[in-house]
């Protein structure tokens, strides 16, 4: 039903094989949520070739284009933030991110 992946993928060396197991275990309609680092400031994907120790030992680092690459294999993506759910104040008083969830649903054609 349900596939949770908080701040694994750019950690993993083969992220299209990840990506292809959680749509072959998700039953059709179900959601695959997904918290990981997108620098905003990047149009594309940068993947580094392997852990990059200027970066965390990061091996790849999403840009924007994450949405498209979640859609590629499938998925239906949308986001949803923690400021969208709750107030500035709830934001600072519980250290939620504002990193977006990106929610990708197994959409599965009829």
């Amino acid at each position: 039903d349900y596939f949770l992946c908080s701040e694994v993928l750019d950690y993993v060396e083969d992220d299209a094989g990840a990506f292809r197991e959680v749509w072959r275990v998700l039953k059709p309609g179900g959601w695959f949520l997904v918290h990981v680092a997108v620098d905003q400031n990047a149009a594309t994907t940068c993947d580094y070739g392997g852990p990059d120790p200027q970066d965390d030992y990061h091996i790849r680092r999403y840009g924007r284009d994450f949405p498209a690459i979640l859609s590629a294999f499938g998925f239906e993506v949308s986001t949803l933030s923690a400021i969208d759910c709750v107030g500035e104040r709830e934001m600072e008083r519980y250290g939620l991110s504002r990193r977006p969830l990106f929610i990708a649903k197994k959409v599965v054609p009829h």
